[in-house]
């Protein structure tokens, strides 16, 4: 990082000592006061601690959806296309409106899981493009319209940027970027990327 700076700074002798200068990124603004110049670029840093590295950031990224509908799948039936996911058990399954169009990246299906009532459901088949389904068998009081958490807390539990790059072998500026800003306003359904409280 540093050896980068020395040939900025190289470079900034053959310009205009009234141009703006700055070569500091997110990390290099707060571990490096040499490298900020007259301007600094946070990008990343908006959006809290997505590198994971213990910065004194706070994560602010949520995603969030509702649940729209409820099935009861039988032992051997199978979920979502391709039938990628056969039910064990008799087993409760919801849809969630969130898809790969709006950036659930389908490399997350029958990997990872969101939070419901402040307990883990697991994506069970395929990612479809508008909507995912969860198993919720094991979770109560879910109902049309009960909170899926993606991203975010809810219940002292907390799924960030970081825990679903690792699982996609990506970073987590890569997921942050593939999120699309969604908002349906039908009833009380509300896909929404926004801030955590």
């Amino acid at each position: 990082m540093l050896i980068q700076k020395d040939i900025f700074s190289d470079y900034c002798r053959l310009v205009p000592n009234n141009c703006i200068k700055h070569c500091a990124n997110s990390f290099a603004t707060l571990y490096s006061s040499t490298m900020q110049m007259d301007m600094v670029r946070v990008g990343a840093n908006l959006y809290g601690d997505v590198r994971a590295e213990k910065l004194p950031l706070k994560d602010v990224v949520s995603v969030t959806s509702e649940i729209v509908n409820i099935v009861s799948v039988k032992k051997g039936q199978t979920v979502g296309y391709d039938r990628t996911f056969t039910a064990p058990n008799n087993c409760k399954i919801a849809v969630v409106p969130l898809g790969y169009a709006d950036g659930i990246n389908r490399k997350l299906s029958n990997r990872y899981h969101v939070l419901v009532n402040g307990m883990c459901a697991n994506i069970v088949g395929n990612i479809c493009m508008d909507c995912m389904m969860i198993n919720v068998t094991n979770i109560p009081n879910v109902y049309i319209g009960t909170e899926v958490v993606i991203l975010g807390s809810q219940y002292g539990k907390t799924i960030t940027l970081m825990d679903m790059a690792k699982v996609l072998s990506t970073s987590p500026y890569d997921v942050l970027l593939g999120l699309r800003k969604k908002r349906i306003e039908k009833g009380k359904l509300k896909n929404d990327i926004q801030p955590m409280e």
